[in-house]
């Protein structure tokens, strides 16, 4: 069976959050990223986390050569949001006086960066998380280091579309649960875009000393798929019952997911003890959809009834899907369930 790492949420944020603070002059935070070419760019998206009267300016610069560090000088008149007042938990995608139209050929290096005007405000600027060449951070709060993590915050294209690989700023959490918790099964609703073999299911969770859990896949009527879609982790499973880890867990079997069906997959504490989940909360469903296109929350209690969704949240549960597997799209000819 060959298996890929291909899980439906854009990138493994199963690591740390941090931020940047800035409050004085020259502290800024920076994407560095390869823009899509023929697009527009109206607005870098990003969350300010703290603030206390903080102004920043939203600007679209070049790239200073060889460095990969943001110029300070615009990538074209007007492609910046200036004087913008930012405040705690709240996000922004203020949009540019002139939005900044990609050339068709452009193969060049953009800086979508946040720069302090006054105050104080902080942003969470990167997970981490798998380096990757670009996009990737640049942070000066007093000195100017680039960080090899997946980016907080990115820019917002003119068709509503942003930045592949990088997502505006989230809030994350570790989350007890147990199976006297109400709800006591966390998970998601899960939409695949094409027919999928899938293999098992990864979660991001702690496992206490003593904790199990059931890993599942349901069908829309939230029948278990078979026998083969369901799995148990326990405290054996982890590295560590005391910090977050990552359970990758297969079936027997794979099974198989059709392309526009409606599955759950989902994550059960099944004792006393219970287990930790990870919420992925953004400010809204399109923010969340950019991270993670193809599901979102859902819950319920004691495995009865409905499950219960919420399109802004995510759990970080999903099932790994194997990619060399003939991918047709529901409907079509060719491949094995097409």
């Amino acid at each position: 069976m060959a298996v890929s790492n291909y899980t439906p949420f854009l990138a493994d944020i199963a690591g740390t959050v941090n931020s940047l603070s800035m409050t004085g002059a020259g502290h800024y935070l920076s994407m560095i990223f390869q823009p899509i070419p023929g697009k527009t760019i109206d607005a870098i998206d990003v969350r300010c986390t703290a603030s206390t009267s903080g102004v920043v300016d939203f600007k679209l610069e070049s790239v200073s050569s060889g460095a990969y560090v943001p110029s300070g000088s615009l990538i074209a008149t007007g492609a910046e949001a200036t004087n913008v007042s930012v405040s705690a938990n709240t996000y922004y995608a203020n949009t540019f006086t002139t939005p900044y139209a990609v050339p068709e050929n452009a193969n060049n290096i953009l800086a979508a960066t946040v720069r302090w005007v006054s105050g104080s405000a902080t942003f969470n600027g990167r997970y981490s998380s798998p380096s990757m060449a670009l996009p990737r951070v640049v942070e000066n709060a007093g000195s100017v280091t680039q960080r090899t993590a997946t980016p907080m915050l990115t820019v917002v294209y003119s068709d509503g579309t942003r930045h592949p690989f990088a997502f505006s700023s989230i809030s994350s959490s570790s989350t007890a649960f147990n199976s006297g918790s109400t709800p006591d099964e966390q998970g998601n609703l899960y939409v695949p875009d094409c027919n999928q073999k899938c293999v098992g299911i990864i979660a991001a969770s702690r496992t206490p000393t003593g904790g199990t859990g059931q890993l599942r896949i349901y069908d829309a009527d939230l029948n278990v798929l078979t026998v083969d879609a369901e799995c148990v982790v326990d405290d054996r499973m982890g590295s560590s019952t005391s910090t977050v880890a990552v359970h990758r867990v297969f079936f027997k079997s794979p099974v198989y997911l059709i392309a526009g069906r409606t599955y759950y997959v989902t994550f059960y504490a099944s004792n006393a003890t219970g287990m930790y989940y990870i919420p992925t909360v953004f400010g809204d469903s399109t923010r969340r959809a950019h991270f993670s296109p193809m599901m979102y929350q859902c819950t319920r209690t004691n495995q009865t009834g409905a499950m219960s969704t919420t399109d802004t949240n995510v759990v970080l549960v999903a099932p790994i899907i194997e990619t060399n597997y003939g991918l047709s799209r529901d409907g079509m000819t060719g491949g094995i369930l097409g």
